[in-house]
């Protein structure tokens, strides 16, 4: 039986592109990521502003950082209450969802409340070894509370206001 010599190079060709085609065909963030079909949808609007209190902190964080801290900023004429939880969420096709704990818990939090004076910061760090996390796009929501000044009829209002802060977790 005869080989044609001329068919080596055509089929070692076929199968350099076929390698090539296969490398690029796969994803190149193939980093894990989260089960969508099991987190939790935000309650919370895909952006959150206000005119009051800002978070202000480094938008790339390493996911190897055990915590990070944050400033939080008061810019109104009213002191503000706040507690020490906070909400993190991860986006997902423009999508916020609530970020599972790594382990079934129960985790166990003192509820301590802080507060922010008028046109004050304060420093508020945000632990991450309880969350499930991988590469990707994440925000915390805290929740403030300020009393109104008293209106003519001498009442006076709470409002609770939220707050959030996009970062990167690389």
């Amino acid at each position: 039986m005869k080989t044609n010599r001329k068919q080596y190079p055509i089929f070692f060709l076929v199968i350099v592109i076929a390698s090539i085609l296969w490398i690029a065909s796969v994803d190149r963030n193939d980093a894990r990521t989260h089960d969508i079909s099991q987190l939790v949808p935000s309650k919370y609007d895909s952006v959150i502003t206000n005119d009051f209190v800002e978070i202000i902190g480094e938008e790339e964080i390493s996911l190897g950082s055990e915590s990070f801290k944050v400033i939080l900023q008061n810019g109104s004429d009213h002191m503000l209450s706040f507690g020490t939880l906070y909400v993190l969420e991860v986006l997902y096709n423009e999508q916020w969802y609530r970020v599972p704990y790594a382990e079934e818990g129960p985790y166990l939090y003192t509820p301590i409340l802080l507060r922010l004076d008028p046109h004050s910061t304060r420093e508020f760090w945000v632990g991450l070894v309880e969350y499930e996390l991988y590469p990707g796009k994440y925000r915390i929501v805290k929740d403030f509370y300020f009393g109104m000044p008293l209106r003519k009829d001498g009442e006076g209002s709470k409002e609770i206001i939220l707050a959030s802060f996009e970062f990167k977790l690389y």
